[in-house]
């Protein structure tokens, strides 16, 4: 935190339709088919996939320079200064994007500003609609996409958040203010990592993406039972097995404070979020850092529960 059913929405697939990921592994229905139209898809004639089909994120380091890593024989680059085109495209090409400034209204500046208690208190207050809020933050979420802190699909389904805000108030206008409780339709974004009956996202592997889980994870089914928003699904490394946030297929993410610097993982995606006030908290999870290191990274408060 900073200091629906799918299926009852027109036009969201059913689960005949969604290529399954996680719950029981189908990766999609034979034989597969893939466009390299969109970034990170595979273009193949048969079930083997290969790395010529994959597309590269334009905020993730070229293909080239990857491979000349390889050609050394030390693997990815770790330390920038043994690979001067590695530390030379981050320098020179992603911490010198432009990023537009948004002007922001007096109301939609408060909005971005409240904290998630805040949200609650006015919600109930009826000072402010689960709908109103959650475009106030679809907005700045996608006015500053290059920040690449949710995952590509998560961006171009950003409409469910705000008809999931809409049933929310829905709801609350025909049973009662307490009939959402204890959330109130509160926007929280799902790490990438989770399981997600909501959102495609393949834990950052590009040949998983637009997968979709057979079942929810257990917090995002308790959210869902409070009343809360899954605010889709943030950006992370492959596997979340990385310090640093990024992949192929839905880039390297941005510190919302300074471009040079970094975000850190692997909640980086959920961390830059939070720290750029597009939401007021989101969901990470810690192995060896990462909720810690983002946090730190962000200007954050990162928590982790005791077990």
């Amino acid at each position: 935190e900073r200091k629906g059913d799918r299926e009852a929405f027109q036009g969201r697939p059913s689960h005949g339709d969604k290529k399954l990921l996680f719950s029981s592994i189908v990766i999609p229905p034979s034989p597969p088919e893939y466009e390299c139209d969109a970034v990170g898809k595979f273009m193949c004639e048969d079930p083997k996939y290969s790395i010529e089909c994959v597309k590269f994120h334009p905020d993730f380091p070229p293909k080239e320079i990857i491979d000349q890593d390889y050609e050394r024989g030390q693997g990815f680059a770790k330390v920038p200064d043994l690979y001067p085109e590695i530390g030379a495209w981050f320098t020179d090409v992603f911490a010198t994007k432009p990023c537009p400034p948004m002007e922001p209204t007096a109301r939609e500046k408060m909005l971005y500003q409240m904290t998630a208690a805040d949200y609650v208190a006015m919600f109930k207050a009826g000072e402010v609609t689960a709908k109103e809020y959650a475009e106030a933050l679809v907005n700045r979420m996608m006015h500053y996409e290059m920040l690449n802190a949710w995952f590509v699909t998560s961006y171009e389904t950003s409409h469910y958040i705000i008809e999931d805000a809409q049933a929310i108030d829905d709801k609350a206008a025909a049973d009662g203010v307490e009939s959402v409780a204890p959330l109130y339709g509160l926007p929280v974004p799902a790490k990438g990592t989770m399981a997600s009956t909501d959102y495609p996202g393949g834990a950052g592997l590009g040949i998983l993406d637009g997968c979709y889980s057979t079942d929810d994870a257990a917090l995002l089914k308790l959210i869902k039972e409070a009343n809360g928003i899954i605010m889709g699904k943030t950006n992370v490394p492959e596997y979340a097995c990385s310090w640093q946030t990024m992949n192929h297929m839905n880039g390297v993410t941005r510190n919302g404070y300074d471009f040079e610097l970094a975000v850190c993982g692997s909640s980086g995606g959920s961390a830059s979020a939070v720290g750029s006030y597009i939401a007021p908290l989101a969901i990470t999870e810690d192995t060896g850092g990462s909720t810690r290191c983002p946090a730190h990274a962000n200007g954050n408060f990162g928590y982790d529960p005791p077990r």
